[in-house]
């Protein structure tokens, strides 16, 4: 009797440990707690702007995106609204793949965006919707699609005097 009691709170407890760090896990996926390394498929379900997304994977984890490598034109910008449409365009209900490289200062999960054999992040920055950021582009690998957007005047290009968000953010932050 004291035999059967005992294997039976020995099964409780452990389905409640199970339960206990299977929800754990799915509370660190929910906050875009994924490390550098970690892969993400799944769908996006929002796209914030030319270089932000939200995806949805398997677990309804929601991870919110910053595309590595590069800088698109902020909302208030000349070509923000394109920017977002470009990358809505490209990816919106997609299954894509996430290869986090970091998690920047905000929370939100940097990373290589793929879709199928496309690389979007560099999609984005080819068809003139963002800078390559030179900071975190370390390996230039983003260089030869900014000259050749520059050259044929794609996207934010054709405007006479784009200025790179960066130098945006900057101005309004003192602004403000």
């Amino acid at each position: 009797m004291i035999g059967r009691r005992l294997l039976s709170l020995i099964v409780v407890v452990v389905a409640c440990l199970i339960s206990l760090a299977a929800s754990a896990r799915h509370t660190a996926q929910d906050r875009g707690q994924s490390r550098p390394g970690a892969v993400i498929v799944g769908r996006v379900v929002s796209v914030a702007d030319g270089d932000t997304l939200t995806v949805l994977d398997q677990y309804d984890g929601q991870h919110r995106i910053r595309l590595f490598g590069i800088d698109a034109p902020e909302k208030a910008q000349p070509f923000g609204n394109q920017a977002k449409k470009s990358l809505s365009k490209k990816v919106f209900g997609a299954m894509v793949r996430v290869d986090v490289v970091d998690v920047d200062r905000y929370g939100r999960e940097v990373g290589r965006i793929s879709l199928g054999n496309r690389f979007i992040n560099l999609e984005q920055v080819r068809d003139g919707y963002a800078w390559r950021y030179a900071e975190f582009d370390r390996q230039h690998e983003f260089d030869r699609a900014e000259t050749d957007a520059r050259r044929h005047r794609r996207g934010l290009w054709a405007g006479a005097h784009p200025t790179p968000p960066w130098q945006f953010r900057l101005a309004h932050r003192g602004a403000g």
